[in-house]
């Protein structure tokens, strides 16, 4: 796929997500739910800003807005992860030498899709804490759009984190801070999203 993953129509992603090829997947998908919770949660605060003007939720706007853009180029980066680990299993593996670079490959792909991982669980993490600090600014009639993208962004922090963990376990066995900072990241964005979701029992 060369086009940008969030340059795709609707009816594109559905038809590249949908086939056979690796790519894009959860990872990347997700992603793209992310950016679009994101989207909801702006549409909430501008809607609201425009009612009533209000610095607070200015800051916050500006921040989304960089989340949002980063998001968008993680999407990409998660695909190309998973085709640079697929490009080094396919290195020979013949001689001693062939194997050595094959494992390093290897693992240099893996780590690059844990750091993917790692991203898209900070800016879970920092999405969710700004949709809950502004709850109370919204205007009431858009809450369900504040909702929606919550949750959104909640289907893209639990596959990052399952999509983490899965390239942890093709590690070797030398990595426990890695997946240690993994599980905090894991955690952190785990209770923004639980923090963020009182919202609908309120």
């Amino acid at each position: 796929m060369n086009s940008r993953t969030s340059d795709l129509t609707v009816a594109e992603l559905f038809t590249a997500a949908s086939s056979t090829a690796f790519t894009p997947g959860g990872g990347c998908v997700t992603a793209i739910c992310g950016h679009l919770g994101i989207a909801l949660l702006l549409k909430a605060i501008r809607i609201s800003n425009k009612r009533q003007s209000s610095s607070f939720l200015e800051i916050h706007e500006a921040e989304l807005s960089n989340l949002a853009a980063s998001l968008a180029d993680l999407a990409d980066a998660d695909s190309q992860s998973f085709h640079a680990y697929m490009d080094a299993l396919r290195l020979p593996k013949v001689t001693e030498s062939d194997k050595i670079e094959r494992a390093k490959q290897l693992r240099a792909a893996a780590m690059s899709a844990i750091q993917v991982s790692l991203d898209i669980l900070k800016i879970a993490e920092l999405s969710l804490k700004i949709a809950q600090q502004t709850k109370h600014h919204v205007v009431p009639n858009i809450i369900a759009d504040v909702i929606g993208g919550i949750e959104l962004i909640g289907a893209m922090q639990v596959v990052a984190l399952e999509n983490g963990r899965a390239n942890l376990a093709g590690l070797a066995g030398d990595d426990d801070a890695i997946g240690g900072h993994l599980e905090l990241a894991g955690q952190t964005s785990s209770m923004a999203l639980t923090s963020a979701r009182q919202i609908e029992r309120e």
